[in-house]
C-alpha cells in the first residue's frame, strides 16, 4: 500500500540513492532491470527559474536480490561519509553492497503554462520513460503510445499506488542517469 505524504522528507541519511542505484543497473543489470515497487510517495510544489514544478519523491523497494549496489557510506550518527577525489574535491564515499532494500528516486513535473493544477511530461523527455509506463499500467493510455502526457497530481499519485516495474538506466546527452520504467 503507499502511502500519499504531502510534506518535505529527508533522504539525507539513504545509502542508496537515485544515481547510485542506477549507475548499478546501468554497469550491472543493464540487460533486465531490477525489479521494484513503489512504497511511499511525497508531494511538494516548487518554483524555479523555468517556473513552478512539482518535486514527486518515490521510496521504492528493491523486490529482486540486487547482488551488486553502490551506496553511500554513513558514519555512527548517520551522516553521509566524504573523501577527497584524484581532483582535491570532496564527494561521497562509495561501497559495493548486495541486497539493498530501498531506493529514492526523485520526478520533476513542470506545471502546464496554461492549465492551472496540469502538469506536462514531454514526449522527448526522461521523465517520460518513467511517466507513460506508469499510465499504461492502469489502462489509462494505450501501451503503443509514445507522445507527451498531461495529467494532474492526483491522476499521477493514484497511478503510482501500488506500482511495480522492472527498473532500468537510460543516459541524457549530458551524461545524466535517469529511471525508466518497464512494465512487468
Amino acid at each position: 500500500m503507499v502511502e500519499m505524504l504531502e510534506q518535505k522528507s529527508s533522504f539525507e541519511e539513504d545509502r542508496v540513492t537515485m544515481n547510485t542505484f542506477l549507475s548499478s543497473v546501468k554497469s550491472w543489470h543493464k540487460k533486465d532491470g531490477i525489479h521494484c515497487g513503489v512504497e511511499r510517495v511525497y508531494v511538494s510544489d516548487k518554483e524555479g527559474k523555468f517556473g513552478k514544478y512539482t518535486l514527486f519523491t518515490l521510496k521504492m523497494s528493491i523486490l529482486d536480490d540486487m547482488k551488486k549496489c553502490r551506496a553511500r557510506v554513513l558514519d555512527d550518527e548517520g551522516q553521509v561519509v566524504l573523501e577527497e577525489d584524484n581532483l582535491g574535491n570532496e564527494v561521497e564515499k562509495i561501497e559495493i553492497i548486495s541486497d539493498p532494500q530501498e531506493v529514492t528516486f526523485f520526478l520533476f513535473c513542470n506545471h502546464h503554462k496554461e492549465e492551472e493544477n496540469v502538469l506536462v511530461c514531454g514526449e522527448n523527455s526522461a521523465l517520460a520513460e518513467f511517466i507513460r509506463p506508469v499510465f499504461i499500467s492502469t489502462g489509462e493510455i494505450p501501451s503503443d503510445f509514445t507522445g507527451g502526457l498531461k495529467f494532474t497530481q492526483e491522476e499521477l499519485e493514484e497511478a503510482l499506488e501500488g506500482y511495480e516495474a522492472y527498473i532500468k538506466c537510460g543516459v541524457n546527452k549530458n551524461g545524466k542517469l535517469y529511471p525508466i520504467a518497464v512494465n512487468l
